[in-house]
């Protein structure tokens, strides 16, 4: 728990939906690189924040994050524990290569993260099927505004198993693992409540006390249990805010 609370701290103002999906994402990262062997890891074209998901890995993998401004990056880390930081555009070379959101809106990445890659391509992107999709878009409809979110996508089927498990196969690889997660009862919107507030011209929201980071853990953990129902195919994909796809490279 002592981890949680610690990413609780530093990332409250996320929100409960954001922290629960870098628990999730964190704890399947954690989990692959002991199951494979996996020995270096690079996040492409990591977020800063999106980066403390490569925490987990550090006692177990070389780590690294490829950023468009690795300077900036190295000056703006709000964790003392930090993977190597390098330039987008000369990675180098791992044995993983992963990214967060970025392969729904840049499909051509996947080609890019290939080529950084000795054996293992993984990709999460939102979930297109997500029962709160519908909202999410009826929102920047009805406020006539432009989709800056992770959401957004160059087509629908890049939001679908079909579509990215075909992203991957026709650059060469063989897909391994595709599934979803994230997969809270809360539907996935894509809007903070700030947003909200501000789309629909309500002002910031009134000054509250934050909850505190232990508070914030459990109420997290509380939701995780639902991340292990053994729900129906069907089901998953109403519910699970992302999915993923995992290739190979030489099979």
């Amino acid at each position: 728990m002592h981890a949680d609370v610690e990413m609780c701290a530093k990332l409250a103002l996320e929100g409960i939906g954001s922290l629960y999906e870098r628990m999730v994402l964190r704890d399947f990262l954690a989990a692959l690189v002991q199951q494979e062997g996996i020995t270096s890891v690079l996040e492409y074209d990591c977020r800063v924040t999106k980066g403390y998901d490569n925490i987990a890995l550090l006692p177990h993998a070389e780590v690294a994050m490829a950023v468009a401004t690795p300077q900036t990056v190295e000056r703006v880390w709000p964790f003392s524990a930090r993977p190597r930081i390098v330039d987008l555009n000369a990675p180098g070379s791992y044995d993983l290569v992963w990214s967060f959101a970025v392969a729904q809106v840049d499909p051509r990445s996947v080609e890019r993260m290939r080529q950084a890659s000795r054996e293992w391509v993984l990709v999460f992107v939102p979930n297109a099927l997500n029962w709160g999709a519908p909202f999410h878009w009826a929102l920047h409809r009805v406020t006539r505004t432009a989709c800056r979110h992770a959401e957004h996508r160059e087509r629908f089927r890049l939001g679908t198993l079909r579509g990215m498990r075909h992203v991957l196969a026709s650059l060469g690889m063989t897909v391994c693992r595709s599934g979803y997660i994230d997969k809270p009862w809360l539907p996935d919107i894509g809007f903070s409540k700030r947003e909200l507030r501000e789309l629909l011209g309500r002002g910031r929201p009134r000054e509250q006390e934050p909850a505190s980071p232990e508070r914030l853990a459990a109420a997290v953990e509380r939701l995780r249990h639902f991340e292990g129902w053994p729900l129906p195919g069907v089901l998953q994909a109403l519910v699970a805010h992302h999915l993923y796809v995992l290739g190979r490279l030489g099979d």
